[in-house]
């Protein structure tokens, strides 16, 4: 769970324009919540390493254009991150971290906080004042109960309704476990105890990104979120424990044509037998990459590029094979490469949003950070639709920030500012596979073998899930020390079902000291449980 976050920052805009003559130069105060100067805050700017310090009187000034963003830090008060809009002078508040207050509300995974803990503008609702049984809908007896508390169309909104096909309603959490507003509307009201309202972006401080509309946490009489048909009565931490043996094994047969391979006298004949049996095989899932592959074990570079060459011409192959064919080139930092095969995926597959992503995340290791940066963004403010979408712009929410931390040269006039966040993760894995037509309900498992998955998406430590089908994020800001483990299932029993998953994992996410690995498996079909990476921190 995040403890630190963004608080509320007041801009005052100056009346007199942006000086010509000194257009990069920032000038500015910082006060604390009872308006008094505050002395020794850290300014630095986004992506930039070199930090500045208020004066004694809280004043400042930086270096800094229009479109960049600042960051204020200071010892035991919150986070502030200031995008520049253009204003010669500006006044930031930073709110104390405070403790010690014996009023609780309610938070993440349902634990209760103080109320000086949550630094975001909040509301209760209790039981006996909710008007649901006179509207007979659960969300409509919500309305005034709460100052800035609208709804429309069955769904609640903290900030005004800025869209109507923009997803920008509140999250639903229920018992501490995130859900749905259609979920919600099936709970018998006499189950509510109450209903504790996190307006703005700053709700994000319990439930990151994902609740930059603001959160809706409802607490049920019956721990819902606890009962389970095989679980009555287990707590959330037996559920979703992880009970069985930790050991990372991905295992795969030889197919029968690489059994034949195996047996020829030479490489120039395998390669002249593989393009015979091209048809023969132009449904498998994975002949061509394993001949790739063949070819790559025996140190035959030129073989394998014979193959690929074969793959990048062809008109038949499928975009599942690309994809898992890219999956490869990308663990072995071919990328330009892989960026032909992407380019090719999303000619296959163009209303696929992991095609323009894995193009986009291409384009930023050969150069093409702006390409990459404006193809990513897009989707922030795109309706990508109530099941996928908010999962989806999490991660990406998550990359484009990364971008711009890493390569600061980025234009990002167009991004909004409710899409700049602070992206640093002690630990950050992401799992794509590349088949649509299975889930391999992920898991990843924690040092106390409790597993974050799309049941389970906040864990007790801080872990955080997100996904749509065929591609799983998790990442933790302060990440225990021990072992965590990627743990998928391809349960299918249908033999042309092997699927192929890249794990990618960050130690140090957005940090100097950022270390990254691409791994890329092969999952037979009929196996369960199969535990294919370890993460030590």
């Amino acid at each position: 769970m995040k403890k630190i976050l963004p608080l509320i920052v007041i801009f005052l805009m100056s009346m007199s324009s942006w000086s010509q003559n000194d257009s990069d130069k920032v000038i500015g105060t910082v006060y604390d919540s009872d308006k008094q100067a505050l002395p020794n805050v850290s300014i630095a700017k986004m992506g930039s390493k070199k930090s500045y310090k208020t004066d004694k009187n809280g004043n400042f000034s930086i270096r800094a254009k229009a479109n960049d963003t600042l960051i204020f830090t200071h010892d035991g008060y919150m986070q502030s991150i200031t995008p520049i809009s253009g204003s010669e002078e500006i006044v930031v508040v930073m709110n104390e971290n405070l403790l010690g207050s014996k009023n609780k509300i309610e938070g993440a995974l349902g634990l209760k906080k103080n109320k000086d803990e949550v630094t975001t503008a909040y509301g209760v609702i209790e039981a006996d004042d909710l008007n649901i049984a006179n509207s007979n809908n659960n969300i409509q007896g919500f309305q005034g109960k709460v100052s800035g508390l609208n709804v429309n169309n069955d769904k609640v909104y903290l900030r005004g309704i800025r869209s109507i096909q923009a997803n920008n309603s509140a999250l639903v959490v229920i018992d501490g476990v995130i859900s749905t507003y259609e979920y919600l509307q099936t709970i018998d009201y006499n189950l509510i105890e109450s209903v504790t309202v996190h307006k703005g972006a700053n709700g994000a401080a319990l439930y990151g990104s994902q609740a930059a509309n603001g959160a809706i946490i409802v607490k049920t009489k019956k721990s819902l979120s606890n009962v389970k048909s095989n679980n009555v009565g287990a707590s959330k931490e037996d559920v979703y424990k992880y009970n069985k043996r930790l050991k990372v094994k991905v295992s795969n047969t030889t197919p029968e044509y690489i059994s034949e391979f195996e047996k020829m006298d030479s490489n120039t004949a395998v390669l002249e037998n593989y393009r015979l049996m091209m048809e023969k095989y132009a449904s498998s899932p994975s002949y061509h990459l394993d001949v790739y592959d063949f070819f790559e074990n025996t140190n035959d570079s030129e073989n394998s590029k014979a193959v690929l060459n074969d793959v990048i011409s062809s008109e038949t192959i499928s975009g599942e094979q690309l994809r898992a064919f890219a999956y490869r080139l990308t663990e072995q930092g071919k990328i330009e490469e892989a960026n032909v095969l992407n380019n090719k995926i999303l000619k296959k597959l163009p209303n696929d949003v992991k095609s323009y992503r894995d193009l986009a995340l291409g384009y930023t290791q050969v150069g093409k950070g702006q390409i990459a940066f404006n193809t990513l963004s897009t989707f922030l403010d795109t309706d990508l639709g109530e099941t996928n979408g908010s999962s989806f712009k999490t991660i990406t929410l998550h990359e484009v920030n990364h971008m711009i931390q890493k390569e600061p040269s980025i234009r990002t006039n167009d991004l909004a500012s409710h899409n700049i966040i602070e992206t640093e993760y002690d630990l950050r894995i992401v799992v794509d596979w590349n088949r649509d037509d299975i889930n391999l309900n992920v898991k990843i498992v924690d040092p106390f073998t409790e597993f974050a998955s799309a049941e389970n998406p906040i864990t007790r430590i801080g872990g955080e899930f997100s996904g749509i089908l065929g591609l799983n994020e998790y990442v933790i800001r302060h990440a225990k020390k021990g072992d965590y483990y990627v743990v998928v299932n391809n349960d299918s029993d249908v033999p042309e079902s092997i699927t192929y998953v890249k794990v990618t994992t960050y130690k140090n996410y957005g940090r100097s000291n950022e270390e990254k690995e691409v791994t890329t498996f092969k999952l037979e079909p009929q196996k369960k449980d199969q535990v294919i990476a370890q993460v030590k921190i």
